[in-house]
């Protein structure tokens, strides 16, 4: 059970790390001087320490509500590695399909703004244990988190493969989410709402596929 469980976190920064990766590739050109690679490289020193400052504070202190349209990062309580949604590379390229992948530190494609999956739920309201929700990517919209029905491979037939699929290219279906609290609720946090942090580890189920959005450490293990 414990590849099925995740933390909710708030959207991370990111800035500053994007830039220094797109520095680098300047600074081995000559476009930039040792000092203002010091300078940017000390950026993104303070973006890091300041992210895993906000995840470290998940266990120590209470957590706003969660509510739809809001933006968060789905944390692999196992692994220890993010959730993120990137455009597949040419060799591991099917069918032109976007993939959700891991990173441990996370980056701009880890986040996810939370969609209602029916009407009754708007932007703005709360997000209840057992709602069904939408994960959009935040850096490619209007790609959703979704899950098909096709096994991910002969060994492992109770495996689904999960990817980015296209909200707007009916695969509806395929992209709503029940999130579940991981352990039994007491009766009076029945229908509570949904907060970022450790003491609220979720799992998400699919109903389409009749399993929970799952994730291995070891990447051999886990559908693409």
């Amino acid at each position: 059970f414990h590849e099925h469980v995740f933390r909710i976190c708030p959207a991370l920064r990111y800035e500053a790390q994007e830039a220094a990766r797109m520095r680098r590739g300047l600074s081995r050109s000559n476009s930039l001087s040792a000092k203002e690679m010091s300078e940017i490289e000390d950026q993104e020193r303070v973006e890091r320490a300041k992210n895993d400052s906000v995840v470290k504070k998940l266990d120590a202190e209470s957590q706003p509500e969660l509510v739809y349209g809001g933006k968060v990062q789905l944390l692999h309580v196992y692994s220890g590695k993010f959730v993120e949604g990137r455009r597949a590379t040419a060799e591991k390229q099917r069918e032109n399909l976007l993939l959700t992948m891991h990173e441990e530190a996370g980056s701009a494609n880890s986040a996810f703004v939370v969609r209602p999956r029916y009407n009754y739920r708007t932007e703005g309201d709360y997000v209840y244990f057992g709602d069904e929700i939408v994960l959009e990517s935040c850096e490619l919209a209007p790609s959703v988190v979704g899950a098909s029905s096709v096994p991910f491979n002969q060994i492992q037939p109770e495996l689904c493969e999960v990817s980015l699929v296209d909200a707007q290219a009916g695969a509806a279906g395929s992209s709503g989410w029940a999130i579940d609290l991981y352990a039994r609720q007491a009766p009076h946090e029945a229908r509570d709402f949904l907060t970022a942090g450790a003491e609220r580890n979720v799992r998400f189920w699919h109903s389409h596929t009749h399993g929970y959005l799952t994730a291995s450490a070891d990447e051999r293990k886990s559908p693409p």
